[in-house]
C-alpha cells in the first residue's frame, strides 16, 4: 500500500502529498503540474516568439517549460525523504497549524495560482491588452468562445487585459510592501530599542503621517506628477510604512528586556548588531501577517488610483481603470465592470485570507 503511494505519488505530483492528508503541498504541487502542463500543451505555438520577444515572454516560457520539472522533483524528494508527523516545535508545526484552515489555504492556492498566472501572462493571454478590433462590431460583445469574458468599448479582448492587469497590481502589492515592510522595519526597531527622546521624536513623526489622510497624499502626489510605475510603488510604499513602524516598536519594546537581549548586552555588543542579527529576525512573524494584509490593502489603493484615472496611463490596463471604463455601461456591458472587480475582490480576499492563518498559525499564545 504504502509502496503503491510512494509509486504513485513520483508519477504524478501532489498525489503522495494529498493521500498522506497533506492537502495544501498536494493541491499545489500538483495544480502547478497539471496546470503549467495543460498550458505548454495548448499554447506551444507561441513559444517560438521567445526569439524574439522580450524578458516578460522568455520568463513566462520558462516558468511553462520548467515548472513542471520543478513540481516533479519537489514531489519525488519530498516522497523519498517525507516525513509524516514533524518534531515538536519545528517549522512543520507552524505549516501544520495553518493548513487546518481549509479558508487560508484556499487563499494561499489563489495567491499562488494569480502569481504563476501573471509570469506566464503573455503565453496565456490570446490577444494583446491594447489590441483594438472592429470598433463597430467589436465593442461591448458579451462573453463568447473568441473572448471568454467580452469586450470593452474600444472591442479590446477583456480577458487578455485583465491578465495584464493582474501583472500591474501584483508588481505594485510587491513592490510598495517591500518598501513599507524595509523602512517600517528599521523605523519602529530604532525607536523601540533606543527609547527616550529618539523613540519620542520617531513616534510623532509617525503620528503625523498617520493623522494625514492617505488617500488624499496619494491623489495629491500622483495628480502633481506624471504617473509611472516607480512613482506609484513609491508613493504607496512610503504612505504605509507608519503602521508597519508602530507595529514593529511595541514588539521590539517586548523584545528588548527578553534574556537573549540582555545577554547581547551583557556580552558587549553593540546596539546595530543587536538589532540586526537579535531583534529584528525574531519579528518575522508580525512582519509576515503584516506584509500579507498589507498586500490586499495595496492592490485597493492602486486599484482605487486607477477608478480615479490617476493610476499608470493609457494604454497600460489596470483593473480599476477597467472598473471606471464600465460603470457608464454596468446594466447594458456588465461584465466590463464585473470581471476587474471580481479579480480585485479575489485577490484581496485572498490576502486577508492568508494573513488570518499566519496570525493563528505563528501566535505563540494559542495552544499547539
Amino acid at each position: 500500500m504504502e509502496t503503491g503511494r510512494r509509486v504513485l505519488g513520483a508519477l504524478c505530483p501532489g498525489v503522495h502529498q494529498i493521500l498522506a492528508g497533506r492537502w495544501a503541498a498536494g493541491l499545489i504541487l500538483s495544480g502547478s503540474w497539471v496546470g503549467l502542463l495543460a498550458v505548454a500543451t495548448t499554447r506551444w505555438r507561441t513559444f517560438p516568439a521567445v526569439l524574439t520577444g522580450g524578458w516578460d515572454v522568455r520568463i513566462a516560457v520558462a516558468v511553462i517549460v520548467f515548472g513542471p520539472l520543478a513540481a516533479w522533483i519537489w514531489s519525488w524528494r519530498d516522497v523519498r525523504g517525507s516525513r509524516e508527523h514533524p518534531e515538536a516545535g519545528s517549522a512543520g508545526e507552524v505549516v501544520g497549524r495553518f493548513v487546518e484552515s481549509p479558508a487560508a489555504v484556499a487563499g494561499l492556492l489563489t495567491i499562488i495560482a494569480l502569481v504563476v498566472v501573471a509570469l506566464i501572462t503573455p503565453v496565456l493571454a490570446s490577444f494583446h491588452p491594447a489590441e483594438q478590433g472592429d470598433l463597430l462590431a467589436g465593442r461591448f460583445r458579451p462573453p463568447s468562445g473568441t473572448h471568454l469574458l467580452g469586450t470593452d468599448r474600444h472591442a479590446r479582448d477583456l480577458l487578455s487585459r485583465i491578465l495584464y492587469g493582474g501583472r500591474v497590481s501584483l508588481a505594485v502589492a510587491f513592490g510598495a510592501m517591500g518598501i513599507s515592510v524595509g523602512v517600517g522595519t528599521l523605523w519602529g526597531a530604532v525607536a523601540g530599542y533606543v527609547g527616550g527622546r529618539v523613540d519620542g521624536v520617531l513616534m510623532r513623526i509617525v503620528d503625523v503621517f498617520i493623522a494625514f489622510p492617505r488617500l488624499v497624499l496619494l491623489i495629491a502626489v500622483v495628480a502633481m506628477y506624471e504617473p509611472s510605475f516607480v512613482l506609484i510603488v513609491a508613493v504607496l510604499g512610503l504612505t504605509q510604512w507608519p503602521g508597519v513602524a508602530r507595529l514593529v516598536r511595541g514588539e521590539v519594546l517586548s523584545l528588548r528586556e527578553r534574556e537573549f537581549v540582555l545577554a547581547a548586552r551583557a556580552l558587549g555588543y553593540s546596539r546595530r548588531r543587536i538589532l540586526l542579527r537579535h531583534v529584528i529576525p525574531n519579528l518575522l512573524a508580525p512582519l509576515t501577517v503584516a506584509a500579507a494584509l498589507g498586500m490586499g490593502n495595496t492592490i485597493l489603493l492602486e486599484s482605487g488610483l486607477g477608478f480615479l484615472g490617476l493610476g499608470l496611463p493609457a494604454p497600460v490596463p489596470t483593473w480599476g481603470g477597467m472598473v471606471a471604463d464600465g460603470r457608464s455601461v454596468l446594466f447594458t456591458a456588465w461584465w466590463v465592470a464585473a470581471f476587474p472587480g471580481l479579480a480585485i475582490t479575489v485577490s484581496v480576499v485572498s490576502f486577508n485570507l492568508v494573513a488570518d492563518g499566519l496570525r493563528d498559525a505563528l501566535d505563540p499564545r494559542l495552544p499547539w
